[in-house]
């Protein structure tokens, strides 16, 4: 049986192969003259970006098991697990509410983030 978090990871995967395929529209299209292939970008984009979280918390939190209770990298562990989520309600929220501009980098800044977590992940499993 596959794990829960690793299955919604191969998902968020599928999302950003998904991103790379299907090319975004210029940021000034008006909504109705967005192409297929644009409205693609966008659904496997915001797939990837807000399904992570979920994925790191259950995958962090499986890890941190592993490693003995109160220790050290267990700490960092658990504290990394919620670093996707932080940057999704810090960054991506406020873009998609209009509260901050738009223009692509708030989603790399997401994304940089979860690269973060990714790498600390990899030096503590």
């Amino acid at each position: 049986m596959i794990d829960p978090g690793l299955g919604i990871l191969a998902v968020c995967a599928v999302g950003g192969v998904g991103v790379g395929v299907f090319v975004t529209d210029p940021m000034t299209a008006p909504p109705d003259a967005l192409t297929t292939h644009g409205v693609l970008h966008v659904i496997f984009g915001a797939s990837a970006l807000v399904l992570l979280p979920a994925a790191a918390l259950l995958i962090t939190r499986s890890l941190a098991r592993a490693h003995p209770a109160g220790s050290r990298d267990q700490a960092v562990l658990r504290g990394v697990a919620l670093l996707p989520l932080a940057g999704l309600l810090l960054i991506w929220v406020p873009e998609v509410a209009g509260l901050i501009p738009t223009g692509g980098w708030p989603d790399r800044v997401l994304f940089l983030i979860y690269t973060v977590w990714v790498v600390v992940l990899a030096r503590k499993a």
